[in-house]
């Protein structure tokens, strides 16, 4: 949702371009820490399957704030963009 509206923002001239690119920069690295915290849970997962042994609970990890119920916050305004 976050990128769909800055997409418009920028299409209507809402949003600096610049301001945008940061938004999707940091989308795509927020992507890539929740995909290695999926391949990690499966590798344990897998590693425990063959070693015969529960999986750690240290992999068993739920994120305490899911990437939909994130607050962001426009400085220029102060308050949520």
């Amino acid at each position: 949702m976050l990128l769909a509206e800055t997409i418009n923002q920028v299409r209507r001239g809402e949003v600096d371009p610049r301001i945008s690119n940061a938004v999707g920069y940091l989308a795509g690295i927020l992507l890539k820490a929740k995909e290695k915290d999926e391949i990690e849970q499966r590798l344990a997962r897998l590693e425990s399957i063959l070693a015969g042994q529960p999986v750690s609970a240290k992999f068993d990890f739920e994120p305490a704030h899911d990437s939909e119920s994130l607050e962001f916050v426009n400085p220029e305004s102060g308050g949520q963009a």
